[in-house]
């Protein structure tokens, strides 16, 4: 897929002036072919989609946070029964840069 990157605005985290990025990957495909033992093949294939913000100290340059979701449609083809096997996997992920007055030791 096409990633867009773009700029939503300012914001603030920790404190600190950041500049809130945005991206997206699009719709993007995905295929694989595994050999898991000879004369044996398993196929593949689905679309993946990811998106997200990003805050970026605009002092340091830091990232300060980070936000992904991220969602996965798959069909794995066997050559055995069940032949077909569908799936969805989501994800969200959060990046926190965490400032060390906050660490617990």
């Amino acid at each position: 897929g096409e990633i867009t990157l773009g700029l939503k605005g300012l914001s603030t985290v920790n404190g600190q002036p950041c500049a809130l990025l945005d991206y997206d990957s699009g719709e993007s495909s995905l295929r694989m072919v595994i050999k898991p033992m000879p004369e044996m093949e398993v196929t593949v294939a689905g679309t993946s989609h990811y998106w997200g913000d990003i805050y970026k100290d605009l002092d340091s340059g830091w990232i300060q946070k980070a936000t992904l979701r991220e969602v996965v449609i798959i069909e794995t083809t066997l050559p055995v029964p069940p032949h077909t096997v569908n799936s969805v996997a989501e994800r969200n992920i959060l990046l926190r840069n965490v400032p060390e007055e906050e660490i617990v030791q």
